[in-house]
């Protein structure tokens, strides 16, 4: 394998470019999306959207984990790719599924709708259904490169997403073009890594493995609930927003969310490359090098989260005037930053136990975290609206981490934090949860949370790990 340090470098400043593309693009998206739709409209949007993305989920049917533990536990080939039968299969099947829903979600539109979902979301199910077939083949043809090792063609895709659909739905406000010309645009743009993998994939022999086999079935279900139920809660959220308050408050929810996956930079950044490298560490048996990497990663990832987070914290009250009406957002965009930060702060555990082989107790785990979010989506957003349902994410995201990392420790014998890690994670989250609230002004807010990034390197170990991603980096980069 390659180096650490060139590993992560390559790894995490591809996905820094494809997550600040995305970012950048993101704003251009949803600058037009307020110039072209009615506040209603882009709640209505945001909910089918979310719901569709949650029936990628679906589609997808968990074989990305089966490609990653079939394919990233063999050495990775610089001039071939692995697994390309194994990877034309699960597009297949995948494809098969997304119809099947196509279909469902197609008549069950308007009962969505009469079951107490913002009625502008029955048009936009409608319109944007069809977009599950490629992004449950993304999903596959993504997680094939990764098990490859080619995380940075694999990370760029994801900005290619979203520049194009900032690119199309420019061309849709020039044009004067309204709902169904956003869709259009919105599902055209979805279609960006079935192409690039496809064109880089394109010479790709048929080296094993190749084939489904039965119990990939099985445990691709599995992941499916647990997949629904961890990165589900980002989605679930706007749904339940939809359903349990207005399609005004459903928009402030859903730009707020846009902002605040900013603060997920960190950890987004270090993840893709962690995954096949803790897989191969796990199966030569190398658990001393899979811990090493997991805290320089879990470090690395934290600081930029909190960096960014700081950024929010002065600029979000601009950032949101930007978007036209929308300085109710400021709470709950400050409350979502606080679960970045401690999904960053807490590491990779999902990852590490995946790689690991690790899935049922993980799949309990996660279906515990959708109740907990349910059970406080219900009590808190008809009375908070916006701000409700972020403090029922971030709420479940806390409980999420601190039960799966005490399952790990239980489990593996492997700590994934000290508690100096810890405390400075939840330090700086609690206290962007205070100002989310109104308790804490901006100003000593930021204040507040770069003291606690200074003391993480004063006072945690693993944050000293960053010193050596950062050298190694740069001399690679030399």
């Amino acid at each position: 394998m390659k180096s650490a340090g060139r590993s992560y470098f390559e790894g995490a400043a591809a996905t820094s470019v494809s997550t600040l593309v995305s970012a950048a693009s993101g704003f251009v998206s949803l600058y037009f999306l307020t110039r072209i739709l009615t506040k209603e409209e882009l709640g209505g949007y945001a909910f089918a959207f979310s719901a569709i993305s949650l029936l990628a989920f679906v589609a997808a049917w968990g074989f990305e984990r089966n490609l990653m533990l079939r394919i990233a536990r063999l050495a990775p080939d610089p001039k071939d790719l692995r697994g390309r039968g194994l990877v034309l299969r699960a597009v297949g099947v995948s494809t098969l599924i997304a119809l099947v829903l196509i279909v469902g979600l197609y008549l069950a539109a308007p009962s969505v709708v009469a079951l107490g979902a913002i009625p502008e979301a029955e048009l936009w199910l409608v319109l944007l259904v069809v977009a599950l077939v490629p992004m449950a083949a993304s999903a596959q043809m993504q997680a094939w490169f990764r098990a490859n090792s080619r995380i940075v063609a694999a990370s760029l895709t994801n900005g290619a997403v979203n520049l194009s659909r900032a690119l199309l739905l420019a061309g849709v406000f020039l044009a004067g073009g309204g709902v169904g010309s956003v869709a259009a645009a919105v599902v055209l743009s979805t279609l960006a890594p079935v192409l690039i993998i496809g064109f880089l994939g394109r010479h790709a022999r048929d080296r094993p493995p190749s084939h489904l086999r039965l119990r990939d079935a099985w445990t691709g279900a599995v992941m499916v609930v647990q997949k629904i139920s961890n990165y589900g809660l980002r989605l679930v959220d706007v749904i339940l927003v939809g359903f349990l308050a207005s399609g005004a408050a459903t928009a402030e929810y859903a730009v707020a969310a846009r902002l605040a996956l900013f603060c997920g930079m960190g950890s987004e950044a270090m993840q893709p490359t962690f995954a096949p490298r803790g897989r191969r560490y796990f199966a030569t048996g190398d658990l001393a090098s899979a811990a090493r990497e997991y805290h320089m990663a879990r470090a690395a990832g934290f600081l930029v989260s909190l960096g960014v987070a700081i950024l929010l914290v002065l600029l979000g009250p601009r950032l949101l005037e930007f978007f036209g009406d929308f300085d109710a957002a400021f709470g709950p965009l400050l409350v979502l930053s606080a679960g970045y930060i401690v999904t960053a702060g807490a590491g990779f555990h999902f990852s590490y136990l995946q790689m690991q082989g690790e899935i049922w107790g993980t799949t309990v785990l996660r279906i515990s975290g959708l109740v907990v979010m349910v059970a406080l989506a219900f009590l808190l957003i008809p009375t908070l609206a916006a701000l409700g349902g972020a403090l029922a994410l971030s709420g479940a995201i806390v409980y999420l981490n601190a039960s799966s990392l005490y399952y790990m420790y239980r489990r593996t014998g492997f700590p994934g934090l000290t508690l100096a890690s810890a405390a400075l994670t939840m330090l700086a989250a609690i206290l962007l949860t205070a100002g989310g609230l109104g308790y804490v002004a901006p100003v000593p807010l930021a204040a507040a949370l770069t003291a606690v990034g200074l003391a993480a390197f004063v006072i945690d170990d693993d944050a000293k790990a960053v010193f050596r991603l950062i050298i190694q980096g740069l001399r690679f980069a030399g």
